[in-house]
Parts: structure tokens; C-alpha cells; sequence
């Protein structure tokens, strides 16, 4: 026989930000699928579907990493261009740490 936890403690209905998190990680680290977790949890799927894509999008923001460049200095302009087409012109060396943290903090959010 199944067991069923009880649902997240509420407050006027409402599930908190914290406890939202903590059961985001809390599967992560389960195992189950998230339907087989939701259920477990007392929680609507479509409700803990949501919760994941915002942990998702939470953790994609504001990424930074800091960056020593030793790569030599270039002689002219250099472009950078991402899969998406968006392209970043440098016109001086001194910009190539700056596009080093774009791109590390672009490549960090990818799976979002």
C-alpha cells in the first residue's frame, strides 16, 4: 500500500517560496519522476510542474564568474557570435574579460 505525505504546510493557501524550494531539491534528488513525486507530496502536478520551471528560471539569473583572460592581445576588431545569431563586437583588448563573464554567464543558463 502507498503512503501519501501530507501536503506543505500552507499559510491562506499558499505554499511558501522556501518550502516551494525545498521540494524542488528534495526531488532532484529523489529519483522519482516528477508526477510520482507530486503525488507522494500531496501536490497537483500541474502546481509542482510550475514551481520547477521557476526554480529553473531563479537559477539562471545573475550568474556571474569571474575570469582571468591570459590569452594574447588581438590586432583587430573581434566578433562573437552565439548560436542564437546575437553578436558581440570588441573594438578594443581591454573588452575581452567583459565578453569572457557574457559568455561564461550565457553558457551557465543554456539548459533554461
Amino acid at each position: 500500500m502507498k503512503t501519501r505525505q501530507k501536503p506543505p504546510a500552507r499559510k491562506n493557501g499558499q505554499t511558501s517560496r522556501q518550502q516551494r524550494n525545498e521540494l524542488v531539491k528534495a526531488f532532484e534528488r529523489s529519483g522519482l519522476s516528477g508526477v510520482a513525486f507530486a503525488r507522494k507530496h500531496g501536490v497537483p502536478n500541474s502546481t509542482f510542474s510550475l514551481w520547477r520551471r521557476q526554480a529553473r528560471s531563479t537559477q539562471c539569473q545573475a550568474r556571474f564568474v569571474e575570469l582571468e583572460v591570459t590569452a594574447p592581445k588581438p590586432s583587430g576588431p573581434i566578433v562573437v557570435q552565439f548560436g542564437s545569431g546575437v553578436q558581440v563586437h570588441l573594438q578594443c583588448p581591454e573588452q575581452i574579460p567583459l565578453i569572457a563573464q557574457l559568455i561564461g554567464a550565457y553558457q551557465s543558463c543554456q539548459p533554461c
